[in-house]
């Protein structure tokens, strides 16, 4: 169960960050000596969150932004890994398990080049093949990436400090939330799905709303369920009511792989249009730009 798990978020990592593309995943023995950086100390990183507080049950990414400082191309080594063994976050390694390696061996940067990496960073994987979320209370979060020298020097990040507040246990969407993360069949997973989808209208002012939306699409996605034009309307419909929602911008991915699977190339336009012309600088606006970059490369 556990590799079903950690398989399961690095997919979800995949969807939401256009750094690790789905072609150049391949897996490598996690028992085998790897370097966990170059030698170089040329690099900085830098995290960030959406906000500071988060009700507990609801997602939390966080952003990492790692830059290349000096002014010649430079490199890391399994940088996905590196980060992933030195981020101390909530519970976050008690999900990791073993290793596994994606994309490249190594992530070359060119001068004052970046690259972003976004991680849910605020559950653990239970006994029962679940998610359990971080308790309320203060959480802090830095990564501290060590070089391999003989100094044992490290890339040091800045440091978070930011607030898991108790949920409201009073609310339909916080108990959808728990029991979507559980481990479910697939149609008791899709009575969820298809509860949300019926009185979404009705969901919106929760303050679960985002959270639970996050998660009901990531699972149509896995499941392949409803992921047609429906999904893609829907998508729209949120899009214009909040283009800043990071559950919305992840489900951008979705759209913009449905509409280049189904051959709608006017529909894809009408699509890209919508977001370019009304939304700039929104999430989902820099996300269709990196969808763009994704599927042209």
């Amino acid at each position: 169960m556990i590799y079903i798990c950690i398989l399961f978020n690095l997919f979800l990592l995949i969807l939401i960050n256009p750094c690790i593309s789905q072609a150049d995943i391949r897996l490598f023995d996690p028992s085998a000596k790897q370097d966990t950086l170059t030698t170089k100390k040329n690099f900085k990183v830098t995290l960030s969150l959406e906000r500071n507080y988060f009700y507990e049950g609801e997602p939390v990414f966080l952003r990492v932004v790692v830059t290349n400082i000096s002014k010649r191309n430079d490199s890391i080594a399994y940088l996905h890994e590196s980060i992933m063994r030195n981020l101390s976050s909530c519970d976050y390694g008690k999900f990791m398990g073993d290793i596994l390696y994606a994309a490249v061996p190594y992530t070359v940067f060119l001068p004052g080049d970046s690259i972003v990496l976004n991680y849910e960073i605020n559950y653990a994987i239970n006994e029962n093949g679940g998610n359990t979320f971080a308790k309320s209370g203060t959480c802090f979060a830095g990564i501290e990436l060590p070089l391999n020298d003989p100094e044992k020097n490290v890339i040091s990040s800045n440091h978070l400090r930011f607030f898991i507040i108790e949920p409201v246990k009073n609310d339909v969407l916080y108990q959808k939330i728990l029991d979507m993360n559980k481990k479910l069949d697939r149609e008791d997973r899709i009575n969820i799905i298809n509860d949300f989808d019926e009185h979404i209208n009705d969901y919106l002012y929760s303050v679960y709303f985002e959270g639970l939306y996050y998660f009901v699409t990531n699972w149509k996605n896995i499941m392949d369920y409803k992921m047609d034009s429906s999904f893609v309307n829907q998508i729209l419909q949120q899009i214009r009511r909040n283009p800043d929602s990071f559950a919305v911008s992840s489900g951008v991915w979705h759209a913009y792989r449905i509409l280049m699977k189904d051959g709608e190339k006017s529909k894809l336009q009408e699509f890209e249009d919508e977001i370019l012309e009304k939304f700039k600088l929104s999430k989902s606006y820099v996300t269709l730009l990196e969808c763009k970059k994704h599927y042209n490369n």
